[in-house]
């Protein structure tokens, strides 16, 4: 629930992430535009990008630290 995730993963193997620091910053990467966080009230931060074309969802929900999602081709 504390610490920093990063985690590369190949973009055509994801149809939907979802990331939720509750207190800290949410990055996806590698996207035609990198998308950084929705915040709220200043401390937590979320990314939702449906737009993959693979079979798998990923979710990643941290109470405090950073989230960086990169996808590779």
């Amino acid at each position: 629930s504390a610490g920093a995730v990063e985690v590369s993963i190949p973009e055509t193997a994801v149809r939907h992430i979802w990331l939720d620091a509750n207190f800290g910053d949410a990055t996806l990467l590698g996207t035609p535009t990198d998308l950084e966080e929705n915040r709220r009230l200043l401390v937590g931060a979320e990314v939702d990008w449906k737009e993959g074309i693979g079979e798998h969802d990923l979710s990643i929900d941290v109470g405090a630290g950073d989230i960086t999602v990169r996808l590779t081709d």
